[in-house]
């Protein structure tokens, strides 16, 4: 899809209460994209379109959620379609402790800044996985620390908790033609969230950190103790990414798993009824090795199930990502506005700018062997071939795509793997600084 195409898509028909403002948010957009790290001023085109900017996202009418309302709906659609499709949730820390505009405190109260919570799309085809984009996204300022409340009356309000719950049911229910997963780390071991996951046909995936005392096999005892006596049902191996300087590695892990009758916890009450599921046990045999106790709510008969459970969870890195490119690709941490109503605004479309990042990264490894020119306009492949000395017609997506990373850095040596979206978009930006040359060239004979 063309760049222009889907940057309509997002923001044509979103309720702005004047047809001129959706005119004027499709052209932010396409500064915006064009150069997503960049300052404001550096990407409008001129004086007057960086101060129709500022007072677009100014207006009453422009808002967090109406900005995103019609790219959600769009996403949950697709994900309607008969299939799997990961629904990956996290939150993150958006920090404007820098700036001079009153916002809620975040981390140790001494900043402040909002919280995020981002529910990613993900779809699993054949092969590869297509991110769609937000199905949900909460952004909201945590208020002032209360010292005189009560534990019980923490668990009387709304709590930051909530959100996993509440975004399954904004998503809505699933229905038997797809199946929907939520996946999520430690901080989504919560009852409430499982058992909302339940009412809404959603299935879940998620890492613990609660060591439940449960029913199984006729004992009840805590999780931890029942799945460090099991065997192994089988070794798998697993490769997860390079971070923070560590290298990438590829672990040798050994599975068993459990199925369990979780009861409820003590304050839930006596209506709450147990929820039933399978509690997955990763463990590497070695000092201080790696071990993950996954919960999934639906049933484990084997060990092919049990791995594609594991699986699943192993893409859970993937919201890290698309956080990395909302923070560093497009700098929202850096926007600088004097109302947190105008900061929602602009975090509200860059949120959408980001999952067009993320997608060019995945679009490198999915895309293997289909040519280009079936996909690719003539310009482009003409410029990528001169460029490289590669022959148009042999030319697959992925070289296309690993060719344009190089125009933005990425050197392509034999055990460098596959680029990054952070060089993907840079090659793709000179590419179309190349094209738009290449088509004023032709104007002028």
């Amino acid at each position: 899809m063309e760049m222009r195409t889907w940057i309509e898509n997002q923001w044509r028909q979103a309720k702005l209460g004047d047809a001129r403002r959706n005119s004027r948010a499709i052209k932010i957009a396409e500064d915006l994209l064009e150069k997503p790290s960049a300052s404001f001023p550096e990407q409008c085109s001129s004086w007057g379109a960086l101060k129709s900017a500022y007072r677009f996202f100014n207006e009453t009418d422009v808002s967090f959620e109406v900005l995103q309302q019609p790219h959600r709906s769009q996403v949950i659609n697709q994900a309607r379609q008969p299939g799997i499709t990961l629904f990956i949730q996290d939150g993150s820390e958006l920090d404007y402790t820098s700036h001079d505009v009153e916002l809620g405190p975040i981390g140790n109260h001494r900043g402040h800044g909002f919280f995020l919570h981002t529910t990613l799309a993900v779809r699993l085809e054949e092969n590869f996985k297509n991110v769609l984009g937000i199905a949900h996204q909460i952004l909201w300022e945590r208020p002032k620390r209360k010292t005189q409340e009560t534990r019980t009356q923490k668990r009387a309000r709304s709590n930051e908790a909530d959100v996993w719950a509440n975004s399954v049911k904004a998503i809505g229910k699933a229905t038997e033609e797809h199946l929907w997963v939520n996946i999520g780390d430690r901080g989504a071991d919560i009852f409430e969230f499982l058992e909302t996951c339940y009412a809404n046909n959603h299935a879940a995936v998620i890492r613990m950190i609660q060591n439940r005392i449960v029913m199984a096999e006729g004992q009840k005892e805590k999780i931890l103790v029942l799945l460090r006596q099991r065997d192994s049902g089988g070794e798998f191996e697993l490769s997860r990414r390079g971070r923070d300087g560590v290298p990438a590695t590829t672990h040798r892990l050994k599975l068993c798993w459990m199925e369990v009758e979780v009861e409820p916890p003590n304050y839930a009450g006596k209506n709450k009824k147990p929820i039933f599921g399978t509690y997955i046990r990763v463990w590497e045999e070695k000092a201080d090795g790696l071990e993950w106790i996954l919960f999934s709510t639906l049933p484990v008969e084997n060990f092919e199930q049990a791995l594609e459970k594991v699986r699943w969870y192993s893409m859970r890195w993937m919201i890290e990502e698309y956080h990395k490119c909302l923070k560093t690709g497009c700098g929202v941490e850096k926007r600088n506005f004097q109302t947190g109503k105008a900061l929602q605004a602009v975090i509200g479309m860059f949120a959408i700018i980001a999952t067009k990042l993320l997608e060019l990264k995945y679009l490198v490894q999915n895309e293997s062997t289909k040519l280009a020119k079936n996909v690719v306009p003539d310009d482009l492949i003409g410029i990528i071939s001169r460029r490289y000395k590669l022959k148009e017609a042999e030319l697959t997506l992925k070289e296309f795509w690993r060719s344009i990373a190089k125009l933005g850095g990425f050197l392509g040596r034999k055990n460098d793997g596959n680029p990054g979206w952070q060089t993907l978009w840079k090659g793709w930006v000179k590419l179309l600084i190349m094209q738009e040359a290449l088509a004023d060239f032709q104007k002028c004979g």
